[in-house]
């Protein structure tokens, strides 16, 4: 990520998405395994 696009509401949602544990396990199942499908 640039710095000339960030800006502060993209902050604001970012660090709300890492404040989850929940959400932080799903991010790195993802970066892990390239790709996850949540369908049964």
């Amino acid at each position: 990520m640039k710095l000339k696009h960030f800006n502060l509401p993209f902050a604001e949602q970012l660090f709300r998405a890492y404040s989850d544990e929940s959400r932080i396990r799903i991010l790195f199942l993802i970066h892990k395994n390239s790709e996850m499908c949540s369908a049964e």
